[in-house]
């Protein structure tokens, strides 16, 4: 019996100081912690290089349309948190090819790049979110060649997969000035062969921040030590 009454006694012990650590846990995030979330918009200034620069559109052809968008962890709407968390959740390109390659070959077509799921990172002190996880992405590519020069390019290109690579550092500005924050990423792509490199140049177009409701984990807390205690 004094067993059984000891197993029964620790058993309560254990429930209670569980929701206590959980009490804490949440009442020590930070009060004001949050998501900074910005759109950016890719077409006024983002090109396209093919064959080190052979073909670039613009001029040889035109980007269409092209965004991104970024998640910053963030106290408020203009204040992010250096070595936060900072992710790509989505973005994509796309747009046209029309060049006369020194009159041997006459490249036209279309293009597209579309990334398939998060890729996080963080925000470093020095304006520059480097990744942890891949970026995934659909690249498609129907270039048309017609010319005696099309073999000598790799030309046509005729391509639609799935591209999962590292990518390299983003660059972020004023992050923490509302309307103004700039974000700049290469991001090289090989089209059936032929290495095509984005040189990326996003203009912000809208930002909001949410911040979790206040005491949400103090409710908890009390929550799971009002379950451990209705056990006993």
């Amino acid at each position: 019996m004094q067993r059984s009454r000891f197993r029964d006694t620790s058993r309560r012990t254990i429930r209670s100081l569980v929701a206590l650590v959980s009490i804490s846990a949440w009442l020590t995030l930070p009060a004001s912690a949050g998501i900074l979330t910005i759109d950016f918009d890719f077409t006024a200034n983002s090109s396209l290089s093919v064959l080190g620069g052979v073909i670039t559109t613009p001029p040889d052809g035109d980007i269409v349309s092209g965004s991104a968008r970024l998640e910053v962890e963030a106290d408020d709407i203009e204040t992010p948190t250096p070595g936060g968390f900072a992710n790509l959740t989505s973005s994509s390109i796309a747009g046209f090819i029309s060049a006369d390659v020194q009159g041997q070959a006459l490249v036209t077509g279309s293009f597209g790049v579309t990334q398939n799921s998060n890729t996080a990172g963080t925000l470093t002190a020095a304006d520059t979110i480097t990744f942890s996880s891949p970026y995934d992405s659909n690249v498609n590519a129907n270039i048309a060649c017609f010319g005696a020069g099309c073999a000598s390019l790799g030309l046509p290109i005729d391509v639609s997969e799935n591209v999962v690579q590292p990518v390299q550092p983003l660059t972020v500005t004023d992050l923490d000035v509302t309307g103004a924050a700039l974000i700049s990423l290469n991001l090289p792509v090989v089209l059936d062969g032929v290495l095509a490199e984005f040189s990326l140049v996003g203009v912000e177009t809208a930002r909001s921040w949410v911040v979790p409701e206040p005491g949400t984990g103090a409710l908890l807390g009390f929550g799971l030590l009002a379950l451990a205690r209705r056990r006993r």
